[in-house]
């Protein structure tokens, strides 16, 4: 699991004028309540297993800014995408995987569509086909689903291996983002990738 906090969100909401925060894999809560001390007009997240999304909305049922809904992270990033602004820019926090896994609610096979277990090569079309301007801010936590590097937490345990594309390959973020975005990797922890948009782009 990662870490919100792990990233400077007063740099980054100050530099691209982020109004907005949408979160794919709510958990526990812990991202959504720490993007909450921040001045976003709206905060949205989603869980695909009702007893996570369920028990963080009874603790965050006090701030109108945020909602978190019950629902598959494509479905409901297609939603938030129409409904946000195209014109104010977002921080997106991609956490969507291996559903209720860290949680004991299910194996880490329990899921067995690839595409509900590890969703993101879908989250990533649609954030770039329905924000095409590309003035959004996306991060992503667990960079090592993807690829073996030097990561604080070592590499993917051997056990849930089996449970990710046969083929484990990164550049899928520079194809989907790399028209608009400048996309780096970070091996802390679990690591992290990060896509800021181009200067073009913020110039536009």
């Amino acid at each position: 699991m990662g870490n919100l906090a792990h990233f400077d969100l007063t740099a980054l909401i100050e530099r691209h004028g982020l109004h907005h925060f949408v979160e794919t894999g709510t958990g526990q809560g812990q991202g959504l309540l720490h993007a909450a001390r921040f001045n976003f007009r709206t905060l949205r997240s989603c869980d695909i297993e009702p007893s996570l999304a369920h028990t963080v909305s009874r603790h965050i049922a006090s701030d109108s800014r945020i909602s978190v809904v019950t629902e598959q992270s494509p479905v409901f990033l297609r939603w938030a995408c129409r409904l946000l602004p195209r014109d104010e820019p977002i921080l997106f926090w991609l956490d969507a995987h291996f559903p209720g896994a860290d949680y004991g609610i299910r194996g880490y096979g329990g899921e067995p569509d690839e595409g509900t277990r590890l969703p993101l090569p879908q989250e990533l079309a649609l954030i770039a086909n329905l924000r095409p301007e590309g003035r959004d801010v996306i991060l992503i936590d667990d960079l090592r689903i993807w690829l073996d590097a030097p990561f604080a937490s070592g590499n993917l345990p051997a056990d849930v291996r089996p449970f990710c594309p046969r083929k484990r390959d990164a550049s899928f973020f520079a194809e989907k983002l790399g028209a608009t975005h400048d996309v780096s990797f970070d091996y802390a922890n679990e690591g992290y990738v990060t896509a800021l948009p181009k200067e073009k782009v913020l110039a536009c």
